[in-house]
């Protein structure tokens, strides 16, 4: 009795630890990692007390090649002839990919259905959470900065600051440099993630995770919350101006429409809706290839990628091209950075009448083939590749919609190289994974 009251508690334990594991959008860092490391502890004990899985008949050997191949080569780049320092700059975060594959070995009780909807509750609750929390921070720092910031705007009172007809005129980034600032000339740290693509991207995420709940078992005042939650999170993901989570959003939604469209379609009606659909694909084509200059005279003009970080991207891509295979090796990255950016003087810019520049590659492609080349590159596509394979085969359109938010992000920012971007992967991975094993059963862990 005593052992099946620890296996009880135990249990517990991991289904509390695994949706706290989501609550990441309203937690600081180091909570976060005491979070996953509290939950990796109690995976292990509890699959040391159940052992429905043996370590060696799991069949995720694909599994743990694929996710961890391009991360154990990434550390391996450490070791290239360097002149600075060891930097464990980029290895903290994204010490969670290295860990993921190793936690699909014997996490098969993930398929509890009742825990998964109480996990993106939990996510939903934070994400909200975190949003009044980059609010506040807005408030508060504009308040600080206006000691010290010039600008054609008199603001000799600043009681109208958190007013939020103020917040919802201005820029996010403008709003997000002029609070930095002022924080950083008042010599306060604030431990808090206010960049507006990295929270689009988990906001996105959030919405894949509520349409993924949504089913005909699901309680019409359910889907009523869920539709009013998922447009307050549209609403804030447009207001944050990241344009490629935006990109994102729209297609998750318009896929999803589609697909929840054909479940509920008879036989007939969905030949009938596919004709449509092509039907509507192709005019869309043509109309696209008709007007195609204006459209592109469109994107042009709306500054579709920033001309400061186009020229970034031609920058170091001529950097690339000096070691193509294996790259200078990831402690070379940053101060290839600089050097790179203090060539030139544009790259130092003021954005906003705020001083700022380049920290990082902004792009998870360019940062690979840096630290190590096409090789690197390579084993980064081959884990995606492997991942849309199995989401295909799984016929998960949700696990797919987790990799266009991933892999879009990856394109314009170094995704990867931080905590939340390494979060929204991993319990995306976690949560929409399928075990290799033909014969699965829930358990159920109350």
């Amino acid at each position: 009795m005593a052992l099946d009251r620890n296996k009880i508690t135990v249990a517990r334990l991991l289904k509390f630890s695994y949706c706290l594991l989501f609550a990441f959008p309203a937690l600081p860092n180091a909570l976060q990692s005491i979070v996953f490391g509290l939950f990796l502890a109690i995976c292990l004990v509890y699959f040391y007390q159940n052992k429905q899985v043996s370590f060696f008949e799991s069949k995720n050997y694909a599994a743990l090649f694929f996710l961890s191949a391009y991360y154990i080569f990434f550390l391996g780049t450490y070791f290239y002839p360097t002149n600075y320092h060891f930097s464990a700059e980029y290895i903290q975060p994204s010490i969670l990919l290295l860990l993921c594959p190793l936690v699909l070995l014997f996490t098969s009780w993930i398929q509890d259905k009742k825990m998964n909807k109480l996990a993106v509750w939990v996510l939903t609750i934070s994400s909200l959470w975190s949003f009044y929390l980059l609010y506040e921070y807005w408030v508060e720092g504009i308040a600080l900065s206006y000691k010290y910031y010039r600008s054609d705007v008199d603001f000799t009172d600043y009681t109208h600051i958190p007013d939020w007809k103020y917040i919802l005129k201005s820029s996010t980034e403008f709003l997000n440099s002029l609070a930095e600032w002022g924080f950083y000339r008042e010599g306060i740290k604030i431990e808090l993630n206010t960049h507006h693509t990295f929270l689009s991207a988990v906001y996105t995420f959030n919405v894949v995770l509520i349409l993924a709940n949504i089913n005909n078992k699901t309680r019409s005042y359910e889907k009523i919350v869920f539709l009013i939650v998922c447009i307050g999170l549209s609403f804030i993901i447009y207001f944050l101006e990241s344009k490629a989570n935006i990109i994102c959003l729209l297609v998750i939604l318009v896929s999803s429409l589609f697909y929840y469209l054909y479940q509920y379609l008879s036989q007939t009606f969905r030949y009938i809706f596919g004709t449509i659909l092509l039907a509507i694909v192709f005019t869309g084509f043509y109309y696209l290839n008709k007007n195609k200059n204006e459209f592109i005279h469109q994107i042009e003009s709306r500054k579709l990628i920033e001309p400061a970080r186009k020229k970034l991207y031609s920058l170091l891509y001529n950097e690339v091209k000096q070691k193509p295979i294996l790259g200078y090796g990831a402690n070379n990255v940053k101060p290839l950075l600089d050097s790179v950016v203090k060539k030139d003087s544009s790259n130092y810019f003021f954005r906003f009448n705020v001083p700022t520049y380049y920290q990082s590659p902004h792009s998870q492609v360019l940062f690979s083939m840096l630290s190590g080349g096409s090789v690197q590159l390579g084993l980064f596509l081959i884990m995606f590749a492997f991942l849309v394979l199995v989401f295909i085969s799984k016929g998960n359109i949700f696990g797919l919609h987790l990799l266009l938010i991933v892999g879009v992000n990856c394109v314009f920012d170094d995704f990867l190289n931080r905590a939340w971007g390494v979060y929204l992967f991993l319990l995306g991975i976690i949560y929409f994974w399928n075990d290799f094993v033909k014969n699965k059963n829930e358990i159920n862990l109350l």
